[in-house]
């Protein structure tokens, strides 16, 4: 009987704990790809109201080096991207500006 007794008291006390921890924000990358997963060529818009008139760089990665790396010259453009020639696998899109550095994967199937 005295276990079921401490039994609440053990989960509320789990409970109290579980709600005052905090949380970082994450921010969300501002650049959508699509389609993702992609056969060969895909697509990255970027987000105008992020990189405003500042300078911007995408880059195509394949874990071991740098496939692709370009300057982006006009912020509220959609840029296209081309996989052929390489495997099906995952990549990554890696755009930096303002200072900050986003990665997404892209992934190519057949």
């Amino acid at each position: 009987m005295i276990f079921r007794r401490m039994m609440p008291v053990f989960c509320c006390l789990v409970l109290m704990i579980s709600c005052n921890k905090v949380i970082e924000e994450v921010p969300l990358p501002p650049f959508e790809i699509f389609p993702n997963p992609c056969v060969n060529v895909f697509f990255v818009r970027l987000d105008a109201n992020f990189f405003g008139s500042n300078p911007a760089r995408i880059r195509l990665l394949d874990g071991k080096k740098v496939l692709l790396e370009q300057p982006v010259l006009f912020p509220n453009e959609t840029i296209v991207l081309s996989l052929d020639g390489h495997d099906a696998g995952v990549y990554h899109v890696e755009v930096s500006a303002n200072g900050l550095i986003f990665t997404e994967p892209v992934i190519k199937i057949e």
